[in-house]
């Protein structure tokens, strides 16, 4: 019987990387566009700066003029200290044509001498009365320059951070939308496949009326499903016939094999003994396999009778248990159990609960070795109650954790450790019956070794 052992990593889902893409999107064209602003928003800045400047500098020209036609200095005075009051400014003054300073305030370097180190220094000329050229001279301290530009500059990416903010939550919610439209046919078409793999061949994806492309696969999964389950149905009525038709001469072949070794025939040795009982023991396997195989069948077309009621889940565990006991003590294997006198009773039909306790205890005991050990217990777990079968066999691979559960799947490398063959369908049988009853069904394979399978009830 085929045993298994794994963990699946989690994935990121088509939804999230679809919201991831729109996001990366947006914050490449918010990059892109940050970065045309801030280059726009500077070469900005340094325009505006220079036509200030500008326009202070033909002012002052203007001012000096009007006072070297008038006589009157009072005024140019006036305005060259209330330029030197910005404190981008190092100086500015008038100078006549000898470059003598015309305001009387302090000068800056003489007329010839470059801007000292440090300053970005404008001028322009003027007329003097008597028909001279004066030069109006302005120097701007460039650190204090570039401090102002910063400072506007980091105001206006702070601004444009806030609405890249905004936009972005906006641009989440908008994402999600966009994603959850784009991914909700997929993902019904996904659940659909996930239901088939379940074994729920009748399932169907309605018309969701999405896209074109949609719509076809929509189509096309539903007709090939219809064609699965027709299939399914030809298989299962063609079982279920030649495993009825087999069970009749089956019956007969036992019940003229246990004659015989009765000695209803008349007497027989030892020899003819041996061989009466192997062909007994022969036949009784090929009726659990056919059994096995109608209950599957059964189980998979909803055509085995349950009656649900509250019931002892540690007594039913016992009678399965002691019925072991025998078989388990043949096999040098220490069969106990561990349960609380104060567990819940479950909701679970006598039989089948009875059905899944065999098949499990079984299983553990036809993988168990000489001097192993199955212990069954049982623990309440918030509504359900938990049960665990667990041994010291070989224990299942992390592949086939979950495969075990499938009709037919056998582990191979545990084959050979296998104190008789199976068909492979006890455990595909009990994942049917506890999810029948509400409950589910899991398999572990400790490091330590062996394997422990689990499932669950609802609590009466």
């Amino acid at each position: 019987m085929g045993r298994g052992n794994g963990f699946r990593g989690r994935r990121v889902t088509l939804r999230t990387r679809f919201v991831l893409v729109i996001l990366g999107l947006m914050l490449l064209a918010q990059a892109m566009f940050g970065s045309a602003y801030y280059f726009l928003q500077k070469k900005a800045e340094l325009a505006e700066n220079y036509n200030r400047s500008m326009r202070s500098l033909r002012f002052a020209a203007a001012v000096c003029h009007e006072a070297s036609l008038t006589g009157d200095w009072n005024p140019a005075k006036s305005h060259a200290s209330l330029l030197r009051e910005d404190l981008r400014i190092r100086y500015a003054d008038c100078f006549d044509g000898n470059g003598a300073p015309l305001t009387g305030e302090a000068p800056g370097p003489a007329p010839d001498a470059p801007a000292p180190a440090g300053v970005w220094e404008i001028s322009r000329s003027f007329g003097l009365n008597g028909g001279e050229a004066g030069r109006v001279r302005i120097g701007f301290d460039a650190a204090a320059v570039d401090a102002e530009i910063d400072a506007n500059l980091a105001r206006a990416v702070w601004d444009m951070a806030r609405v890249a903010s905004f936009t972005l939550l906006f641009g989440f919610l908008a994402a999600v939308m966009v994603a959850r439209t784009l991914t909700r046919p997929i993902e019904a078409i996904a659940a659909a496949a996930k239901k088939v793999e379940e074994g729920d061949l009748g399932h169907r994806i309605p018309d969701g009326g999405g896209a074109e492309e949609v719509e076809a696969l929509r189509r096309r999964f539903n007709a090939m499903t219809e064609r699965l389950a027709e299939t399914d149905r030809m298989k299962q009525s063609f079982v279920q016939s030649f495993t009825h038709d087999l069970k009749n001469p089956l019956s007969g072949i036992k019940a003229c094999i246990a004659s015989m070794h009765a000695g209803s025939f008349g007497e027989i040795n030892d020899k003819q003994r041996r061989y009466l009982e192997s062909s007994l023991e022969a036949a009784e396997r090929l009726w659990d396999y056919i059994d096995d195989i109608l209950s599957v069948m059964k189980l998979q077309t909803g055509g085995f009778p349950t009656r649900v009621e509250a019931l002892d889940g540690r007594e039913i565990a016992r009678e399965s248990a002691e019925s072991f006991a025998l078989k388990a003590k043949q096999c040098l294997v220490d069969l106990t159990r561990d349960m609380p006198d104060e567990l819940p009773q479950v909701r679970a039909d006598a039989q089948l609960l009875r059905r899944v306790f065999d098949n499990l205890i079984s299983n553990a005991l036809n993988f168990t070795p000489r001097g192993g050990k199955i212990v069954v217990r049982a623990e309440r777990e918030r509504e359900f109650v938990r049960f665990e079968i667990r041994d010291t066999g070989p224990g299942i691979p992390a592949k086939d954790l979950e495969r075990v559960f499938e009709s037919f799947h056998q582990v191979e490398k545990n084959k050979s450790k296998a104190r008789r063959s199976g068909t492979g369908l006890g455990l595909a049988i009990c994942r049917s019956i506890v999810r029948e009853l509400g409950g589910r069904i899991w398999a572990q394979a400790p490091r330590a070794g062996g394997t422990r399978l689990f499932f669950t009830l609802p609590a009466a």
